[in-house]
């Protein structure tokens, strides 16, 4: 999880950094590290509630995990406001990159119960 947030981070830092310097080169990076990035969510959400808490609640646990689904739809309406608001994209990927950074913070700080 901590690879896939990092690459998330990198991913958005460099498709922003290509936007406001007008490199291909590095766009092409960014999304290609977002293409691994969001490859890895699909196989960490299943696999890490088994691993973390075991398999006795695993159905519910799987549940809550994929309950982030709920949230990124906002998110996503909330990145159109702001394309929209801003007329640019610079914007939305600084909201990219603050929830991802504290997203690292949260699995920084998160334990073995």
């Amino acid at each position: 999880m901590l690879i896939a947030n990092c690459l998330t981070i990198c991913a958005a830092g460099a498709i922003l950094i290509a936007m406001l310097t007008g490199t291909l080169a590095l766009c092409v990076l960014g999304l290609c590290l977002t293409g691994l990035s969001y490859g890895s969510c699909s196989t960490t959400t299943a696999t890490f509630p088994a691993v973390f808490y075991g398999m006795k609640h695993y159905p519910t646990n799987v549940a809550y995990m994929t309950f982030n689904l709920m949230g990124g739809s906002l998110v996503a309406t909330l990145s159109s406001l702001l394309l929209t608001a801003t007329g640019g994209y610079v914007a939305p990927f600084l909201l990219l990159l603050g929830l991802t950074v504290v997203a690292l913070g949260l699995n920084l700080a998160l334990r073995k119960p």
